[in-house]
């Protein structure tokens, strides 16, 4: 129980330290959460600064959740829980880490990248595919948000593709379907504007909406 409590409690401080806020800073002296879409992800760091350091935020974003959940996979064991939940409370602390930052008064980015991290530690074949299908989304519409929601909404039958049959199968579920909802969520704004027609593609100048 105790390293449990340290594996989450350290997930969630380094989850929340927004790389985005601070490449914005140290690369161009700007605040992203004043320009473009007002979020502190790669996507909004790339509209607003450029596509380094987007790429940059993203590989951050991204591995500030694979380093403890590769580690969760590897030394944490908790022998009162079934199968993959310890790992996967981890998995949903980086998440909560990244979307509720202490150090933004618990506001944060959208998760995506978070979650890109997370499948990359827990199984490449969920990140890979679910990143082709946003690839191919982005490439068809243009509209990043609309691939994000996708990519993580196909996650839940990817588990049950690849783990149907395997004791860490309810486990990932939940996380799967947790992650798909807490997306959706987070993008509830870009939904508004996917369904008015005013969302913003990707490629074009960074708006204030």
């Amino acid at each position: 129980m105790l390293l449990l409590s340290v594996f989450l409690v350290l997930t969630y401080l380094l989850c929340s330290v927004p790389f985005g806020l601070l490449i914005g800073k140290l690369w161009a002296g700007i605040d992203v959460r004043e320009h473009g879409s007002r979020n502190i992800g790669a996507t909004n760091v790339w509209r607003v600064i450029g596509p380094v350091p987007g790429i940059i935020a993203l590989l951050c974003d991204a591995g500030k959740a694979l380093v403890p959940v590769l580690m969760a996979k590897k030394f944490l064991v908790v022998p009162f829980l079934p199968a993959g939940w310890g790992v996967v409370f981890v998995c949903i602390i980086a998440v909560l880490g990244h979307t509720y930052s202490v150090f933004l008064n618990f506001k944060g980015g959208k998760g995506v990248a978070t979650n890109l991290g997370i499948f990359l530690a827990l199984d490449y074949r969920i990140a890979l595919i679910g990143f082709v299908i946003f690839a191919a989304i982005v490439w068809g519409t243009r509209y990043i948000s609309l691939g994000s929601i996708t990519g993580m909404g196909c996650s839940p039958l990817l588990v049950i593709v690849f783990y149907r049959a395997k004791p860490e199968c309810y486990a990932y579920l939940f996380l799967t379907v947790l992650s798909a909802l807490l997306v959706i969520y987070s993008h509830r704004a870009n939904i508004k504007r996917l369904f008015a027609g005013t969302e913003s593609k990707f490629g074009k100048k960074a708006s204030s909406v």
